[in-house]
């Protein structure tokens, strides 16, 4: 209002006051955002439920895409001989010396034989 009325007269315009029911409206809107009750328990928890089931649908997405992308990186030729020798009973040091995954040594052989032998105790 301060500012209004300096540029009235910096203007030369003629002061004028607002209405009174002006006064009475904005009152009434202040006192009515006031005593506004805060959000409700089950506003709280729906928000809170979409926030989550939105989260956890993005995360789906993603691991699907990421399984997909990872299973075509792997070569046909491969992928049906791991599936073939997972199918099949093979021991721990077999699948090592099978699927030949990494570089195959005699420590990585007898470290398999090693923890075939704990497990079958």
């Amino acid at each position: 209002m301060a500012l209004k009325r300096l540029l009235l007269r910096a203007t030369g315009g003629a002061e004028v006051d607002p209405d009174p029911a002006l006064y009475a409206r904005v009152s009434a809107r202040l006192r009515e955002s006031w005593t506004r009750p805060a959000l409700s328990f089950w506003e709280v928890v729906r928000a809170t439920a979409a926030s989550v089931v939105l989260v956890a649908t993005l995360v789906l997405l993603l691991l699907a895409g990421a399984s997909v992308y990872i299973h075509q990186q792997v070569p046909t030729e491969r992928r049906d001989f791991i599936s073939a020798l997972m199918e099949r009973n093979f021991s721990e040091a077999e699948r090592v010396v099978l699927a030949g995954e990494g570089e195959l040594s005699p420590d990585g052989v007898l470290t398999a034989l090693a923890s075939e032998l704990r497990e079958s105790r």
